[in-house]
């Protein structure tokens, strides 16, 4: 979206402005649009100050659409591995917060985060992040568990169809026109 774009290629100034704009907007979906166009940031430092601010409702973040923030920096390309990385450091209050017993919530922000692992490394830190936690993870444990099966599919789907895909686009791509 525009305002996407316009966090992507912009500054904290230009992030600051649209996080005020949420905050003194009485309009849902002009607030879930801001929210997720806050996520755009391709800075790492305002992706972490945003992933804090949806642990405390005085930041403007209200408790019901903080996992929208976790859920938006995981799907931005910059922010996919912060979240997963601010997820692991941080349980303690993220499940403290949300409380996993019975929040959907912990189950959404792991589907976000993990869906797209597809190396073995992804993977085994996936798995020993739900070992450590699986006292805690409460109804998102099915979740997590459905995240590792899946996990596993992509990393047979990139070891049967990786090396083909870049040798196809290295011959129907002239030059330096892709990076893989």
């Amino acid at each position: 979206t525009f305002l996407c774009s316009g966090i992507g290629r912009g500054d904290v100034s230009h992030w600051d402005f649209l996080l005020e704009r949420y905050i003194n907007s009485n309009n849902a979906n002009e607030k879930v649009n801001i929210m997720t166009a806050l996520s755009c940031s391709s800075e790492i430092w305002i992706l972490e100050r945003y992933l804090e601010m949806a642990l405390n409702e005085e930041s403007g973040v209200r408790k019901q659409d903080g996992y929208r923030v976790i859920v938006g920096v995981s799907r931005n390309i910059v922010g996919r591995y912060v979240a997963w990385n601010w997820i692991r450091q941080n349980w303690g209050a993220l499940s403290a917060y949300y409380d996993t017993a019975i929040s959907s919530s912990v189950g959404r922000i792991i589907t976000a985060v993990a869906a797209d692992f597809n190396t073995e490394f992804e993977l085994s830190e996936l798995q020993a992040f739900i070992s450590d936690h699986e006292d805690e993870l409460g109804s998102a444990a099915r979740v997590a568990n459905q995240m590792v099966e899946g996990a596993k599919s992509n990393i047979d789907w990139m070891s049967q169809h990786y090396q083909t895909i870049v040798s196809w686009l290295g011959i129907n791509l002239p030059g330096d026109s892709y990076m893989l």
